[in-house]
C-alpha cells in the first residue's frame, strides 16, 4: 500500500495545450515532464470563462469561479466608479475570494509560491514567496518585466488586438522617397515606418520599402533601419519570416544592451 504524500507540488504552465504536453513528453522531448506525469497526476480539465489568465490562475488559487473570485477578464472594473476605470486583475488584492495557502495557514501548513500569477503584492503566512508573474505595478498590465517591449502587428487594417497600448498598430502605407539602392523592381515603391513600442527601453524605428519584383503585384518587402535597401536586416517576400533581428536598446538606467 502506497504511503499518503505528505507534500503537494503544483506546476503550472499558462496557455499550455495538455495534448501537446503529453505528445512531447512521450516523444521523449520532455523528459522532466514526463517523469512528473508518471509519478504524479496529470489530466484534462475545463478551464474558465473566460479563459483567460488572470481569471484561471485566480480560480487555480482559491477553487471559485471568475464571477466569485472577483477576476472576470485581464481587468477589473468596481461597481459604482466610472467605466473608464478600471485595475489590473493581477493584482492580489482584486481576488475576493480565500487562497489555498491562507486555508492552509490555518491548518498549519507552509507554502512555498515561486512566480505564481495573482499574487501581488506579495504577502504570505507561514510560507516563502519568490516573486509574482506579471506583477503590477508596470506600465501596460499585461507586459513581463523581462521584456524590451510587447509583441506588435503592424496593419494597414483595424486589427482587434488593441487591448494592449502598441499591440497592435494601424499604419499608412505612403509613396518611397529617399531610398537608396533599392533593388530592381516594377511600378511604384511604398514605404511605412514600424517602431518597436518603447516600453522599458527607447524603441527603434525601421523604414519597411514594399514593392513589386515582377510586375505581379506587390510581393517582396525590405526592413532597413535607414532609408538605405544596403542595411536592410530583412528581405521578404510573400509568406516569408525573418530570423530574430538583434538590435541595441538603451534601459532606463542608461545601460546599452541587446536583445
Amino acid at each position: 500500500m502506497k504511503t499518503k504524500a505528505k507534500k503537494l507540488l503544483m506546476l503550472g504552465v499558462d496557455a499550455a495545450l495538455p495534448d501537446l504536453i503529453r505528445r512531447f513528453a512521450d516523444e521523449g522531448s520532455m523528459p522532466n515532464c514526463r517523469r512528473l506525469m508518471q509519478q504524479g497526476f496529470f489530466s484534462r480539465m475545463i478551464t474558465t470563462f473566460p479563459p483567460l489568465t488572470a481569471a484561471a490562475w485566480g480560480a487555480i488559487t482559491s477553487g471559485a469561479g471568475p464571477g466569485t473570485a472577483g477576476i472576470p477578464s485581464l481587468m477589473v472594473h468596481e461597481p459604482g466608479e466610472p467605466l473608464d476605470k478600471w485595475y489590473t486583475s493581477f493584482d492580489r488584492r482584486m481576488l475576493r475570494a480565500e487562497t489555498l495557502w491562507e486555508a492552509g495557514a490555518r491548518e498549519g501548513k507552509r507554502t512555498v509560491l515561486m512566480n505564481w500569477p495573482v499574487t501581488f503584492p506579495l504577502k504570505i503566512e507561514n510560507g516563502i514567496q519568490l516573486a509574482a508573474s506579471l506583477n503590477p505595478p508596470f506600465r501596460y498590465f499585461y507586459m513581463p518585466l523581462w521584456d524590451i517591449a510587447s509583441s506588435s502587428i503592424f496593419s494597414t487594417k483595424q486589427e482587434r488586438c488593441n487591448q494592449v497600448p502598441g499591440r497592435a498598430v494601424q499604419v499608412r502605407l505612403q509613396p518611397a522617397s529617399g531610398w537608396k539602392n533599392a533593388p530592381a523592381h516594377s511600378g511604384a515603391l511604398l514605404e511605412i515606418g514600424i517602431e518597436v513600442p518603447p516600453t522599458y527601453a527607447k524603441g527603434r524605428r525601421y523604414h519597411v520599402l514594399i514593392m513589386d519584383s515582377e510586375g505581379r503585384g506587390y510581393d517582396r518587402v525590405m526592413v532597413s533601419p535607414s532609408r538605405d535597401a544596403a542595411d536592410a536586416v530583412a528581405d521578404l517576400g510573400l509568406g516569408q519570416r525573418s530570423d530574430w533581428i538583434t538590435e541595441s536598446f538603451v534601459d532606463s538606467k542608461g545601460e546599452k544592451r541587446r536583445g
